[in-house]
């Protein structure tokens, strides 16, 4: 195999973004760009130089929607519990075909591309207690699965907090595994449907009550450019950005501008190049 640099992995990750926007206005599909792709959107019109990923957020009747279509019709690999029980992230991601991603510290359950996350956005009940509740019950569940996710007694994690993982861990294998606790968190996700609901928020990944935010930010979309491209933000960026990051514009100090996830990329040798 054939190691890939970041620099090309950046132009990987732009081809499958470009492929899935086209993929999206084909067939109606809403979604915009999300967490340090959308800071990296808003303060450098492209990646945060120190990125190394894309995330994208969707509604849940869009992200269902792109389940059914996609891998019909789609040009690159989808991936999702519901498409392959091994999976075990409870959010999709799209993988570059003839690429091969190799994580550190955590398994998806099976090889994976060089890839962008896909995250739905879900409902979350019509008033902000409700929300909180709703949140609170999601987090003990992404909690159980993370703990089956990542390398068990880390290096650069405490004692306390990597025995604290293991203890979950266990519980988690006792509890049913992945495969259970998928279930219950899509079962418990779904509790409030996203077009029925005044708040909404992507809590499967990292959950809290900063997630939590009223539809209309995600309703109300533009185009805005990203690496000479223009894909969809929310036009109330401000508003999110600020709530996840304070103020956003502001650079990170020197030491803290490194890449976050540290995987490595190959291109896979196909059998006749061998």
């Amino acid at each position: 195999m054939k190691k890939i640099e970041i620099e090309e992995v950046k132009k990987l990750l732009l081809e499958v973004l470009v492929e899935f926007h086209e993929f999206c206005e084909v067939h109606g599909l809403r979604y915009v760009l999300a967490a340090g792709t959308l800071l990296g959107a808003i303060r450098h019109n492209g990646f945060i130089p120190w990125d190394d990923d894309i995330d994208l957020y969707m509604p849940r009747p869009d992200y269902e929607r792109l389940l059914e279509i996609y891998p019909k019709e789609g040009k690159n690999d989808l991936y999702e519990h519901k498409l392959n029980a091994k999976y075990m992230y409870p959010f999709a991601k799209l993988g570059k075909p003839g690429t091969l991603c190799v994580e550190k510290g955590g398994y998806s359950g099976i090889e994976i591309g060089v890839y962008v996350d896909i995250f739905p956005i879900d409902g979350l009940g019509n008033e902000i207690d409700v929300a909180k509740r709703q949140v609170k019950k999601v987090t003990r569940l992404v909690n159980m699965e993370l703990s089956l996710l990542v390398e068990q007694w880390r290096r650069n994690v405490s004692f306390t907090k990597n025995f604290m993982i293991w203890t979950l861990h266990v519980f988690s294998k006792i509890y049913g595994g992945h495969k259970k606790i998928l279930k219950k968190m899509k079962k418990t996700l779904l509790v409030f449907g996203y077009d029925d609901s005044d708040y909404v928020g992507q809590i499967v990944e990292m959950p809290g009550n900063k997630k939590i935010t009223r539809r209309e930010v995600f309703e109300n979309r533009t185009l805005h450019v990203f690496e000479g491209k223009m894909f969809y933000v929310p036009k109330e960026y401000d508003k999110i950005l600020t709530g996840l990051y304070g103020d956003y514009m502001q650079l990170p100090p020197e030491e803290k501008r490194v890449y976050a996830h540290g995987y490595e990329a190959y291109y896979i040798e196909k059998e006749d190049e061998k």
